[in-house]
């Protein structure tokens, strides 16, 4: 930026306003008139905040609609019924059918 195309503006921090000031440019690897462009510059996250609780909100959604068409599914190994009795298969990671049961009982 040249100088002669710019304007000067001050302001006045106290002395624990200045130290956070110098300590969070120290740690963005800025200095302090750098630091406080980006910060001033910087894009407002809320409209893209929004923009993606939209799309989580459509992800989970979908999610859920899928979850409620997917049949229950569940271990017929009667070599696992017989290791793990009626409850759950560890070897398939599902509820263990157990014939004459209703499911989801």
């Amino acid at each position: 930026m040249e100088t002669k195309d710019s304007t000067m503006i001050t302001f006045r921090l106290s002395a624990e306003e200045l130290q956070t000031l110098d300590a969070n440019a120290a740690e963005a690897g800025m200095n302090r008139t750098e630091y406080i462009r980006a910060r001033l510059f910087a894009p407002e996250p809320g409209a893209q905040i929004a923009e993606l609780e939209k799309q989580l909100n459509l992800l989970t959604d979908q999610l859920g609609r899928m979850a409620e068409q997917e049949k229950p599914r569940t271990c017929k190994n009667p070599e696992h019924a017989k290791i793990y009795g009626a409850g759950h298969c560890f070897d398939c990671d599902l509820p263990i059918f157990v014939p004459g049961q209703a499911r989801g009982k």
